[in-house]
Parts: structure tokens; sequence; C-alpha cells
């Protein structure tokens, strides 16, 4: 099959729009970028849940349910509506999603608890998918389209390495 119309007066129809094609064009690399982000995070929000499945009924595995939300806020909502967040954002109990980025904040401290531990690469995990959704929140309206194309790298490197956040069965 061919791409020429069989009516001569038309001409050729044009190339399918492939990715390519689609990243030549600004608004299309645009979009692309924000469907990008859009599933970065939601696979950042599974593995988060994930994790957070392996401490149920814990400090430490509300903690991680919260900022796999907030995670899944940042990168999805606001990457397909092109809308800027604000620092005042809230999660679903209103607490400001600032919260679950901050080092300092005490939201972070329930991960490091010796009763409830994380692992080394883990904790690390966690701290670079959120420092990067962090990261993208502070910045969708000054510099979105040149950063967060290097933010998306960083956390699929993250969750590569991470592989997956596996349950692991009561007793083990």
């Amino acid at each position: 099959m061919t791409n020429e119309d069989p009516r001569p007066d038309r001409g050729t129809l044009p190339p399918a729009r492939t990715a390519t094609a689609l990243a030549d064009r600004p608004h299309d690399q645009a979009l692309l970028v924000a469907r990008r982000a859009a599933v970065c995070g939601e696979l950042a929000e599974e593995w988060l849940r994930t994790l957070a499945g392996r401490h149920p009924w814990t400090e430490t595995g509300t903690v991680l349910t919260d900022m796999a939300h907030a995670v899944g806020e940042v990168l999805g909502r606001y990457a397909l509506t092109d809308q800027p967040a604000g620092q005042d954002e809230t999660d679903r109990l209103g607490r400001p999603l600032d919260l679950y980025f901050s080092p300092a904040g005490c939201l972070l401290a329930p991960l490091t608890d010796h009763r409830e531990p994380l692992s080394a690469p883990e904790l690390a995990t966690v701290m670079l998918l959120t420092g990067c959704a962090r990261t993208a929140l502070a910045m969708t309206a000054i510099a979105w389209e040149r950063d967060l194309p290097a933010l998306l790298a960083v956390m699929e490197f993250a969750l590569d390495q991470a592989g997956p956040a596996a349950v692991r069965p009561d007793g083990e």
C-alpha cells in the first residue's frame, strides 16, 4: 500500500505522524515530554505504593502512600494539563505537597526509623524520585520545557536501577 491518493488532483498524502516526526515540531515535542512525565509519574507512584505495601498499617507505609500520591499529582496532573503548580498545592488530606519533598520535613523521619527499615537502595530511590518531583513542582513556572526531560531521565534511571519493589509475604 502506498501513501498516494488514487485521485491525482490531490497529490500525495502527508507522511504518517511518527514519534520522530512529532519530535521535529516544538508543540509536538512539548506534548511528548508531557506524556513522558505522566507515564514516569505513574511508574514512580506505582513503585512507591508497592513499597508502602510492605509496611501496611505503619507510619512508614502511610508516608510512602502519601508520597506516591504526591508524585503522581505533580508529574501527572500538571504535566498533562500544562497548568503551573503552586507551592501551596495540597494532597487529598489538605496537607501541602511540599511537605513530602522537603529533606528536612518531618514526614521523611519514618523512612529512616530503625523499627521499620527501608534498605539503603530503597531509601535512595525514594529520595531521588521525590526530589525530582519536588524540583519539577518548583520549576513548572520557570524552566519546565528545558529541564523536565533531564529530571525524567534521572527518575527513569532510578526506577530501572531499583527494579520492582516486590511485596514480601508476611513472616519473611
